[in-house]
């Protein structure tokens, strides 16, 4: 049973994604998808020619990022290694990290999405329709379909919180990068679970999906293998990051 609907999710995924691109709407007719009344699909198709959502790929810099406010959301930006860290988690083939958790009510930044990391199939294709599939069309904030979704917690089942980006802790860990190579976690868009931690102090545990290729780490002179089954929450700038080098 569990096996059937794997499969006809990944049916009706595949032809969202075969409909968008077949028949690709002018922006402003997302409405129509409709996507409360479909199945929630993973969306593990390609968003560009660079690879799947998972893989949180920036392919034309900040026109990709959608700026939202006025929701919760986690920010998993800066962990990888201990006392944020991200662990392997084998038997689910993702990374439990920890993050930073925002709530709406408490914290001043607003949060990008990046259109080419959203994980449900249906929004990913409602969100590319009205905003184009590079995020052109969607610049002021609260335009882009996505932003809704994460504000009213209904973009990922059974999530407390999801992640995106902010600059929330520029201050603490400043601008920086590092160019890596291996396998990372790609968090935007993955749902998060409020916990407390063995000294009972509340923690955002995200489960990443993992991909594997080029990545940057948002820090200078990060070490890119973290070993012991970390690994860093990055995404894949295919511009990379002019005067830093992976170690």
């Amino acid at each position: 049973m569990k096996r059937s609907r794997l499969v006809y999710l990944a049916v009706v995924g595949a032809l969202l994604l075969i409909s968008f691109r077949a028949h690709a709407a002018p922006p402003n007719t997302a409405g129509s998808l409709n996507c409360k009344s479909l199945p929630f699909v993973y969306n593990d198709f390609p968003t560009s020619i660079h690879g799947p959502a998972r893989a949180d790929i920036i392919v034309a810099g900040e026109k990709n990022m959608l700026p939202c406010s006025g929701g919760a959301y986690a920010l998993c930006y800066y962990s990888g290694p201990s006392p944020m860290p991200c662990k392997i988690d084998r038997e689910k083939n993702v990374a439990l990290c920890e993050c930073y958790g925002y709530e709406s009510s408490t914290q001043d930044y607003k949060y990008f999405v990046d259109i080419n990391a959203i994980l449900n199939t249906c929004v990913y294709i409602e969100t590319a329709r009205k905003c184009l599939p590079d995020g052109s069309n969607c610049t002021s904030e609260n335009s882009a379909p996505v932003c809704a979704y994460i504000n009213r917690n209904a973009l990922m089942p059974n999530a407390d919180l999801v992640s995106t980006f902010s600059t929330a802790k520029v201050a603490q860990y400043g601008q920086g990068c590092t160019q890596c190579h291996g396998l990372y976690a790609g968090c935007m868009t993955a749902p998060c679970t409020k916990k407390t931690n063995e000294q009972g102090q509340p923690i955002v545990v995200c489960e990443c999906p993992l991909a594997n290729g080029s990545f940057q780490v948002g820090q200078n002179g990060a070490t890119c293998n973290l070993g012991n089954d970390l690994v860093w929450s990055a995404a894949y700038n295919t511009g990379g990051c002019p005067g830093a080098s992976g170690n």
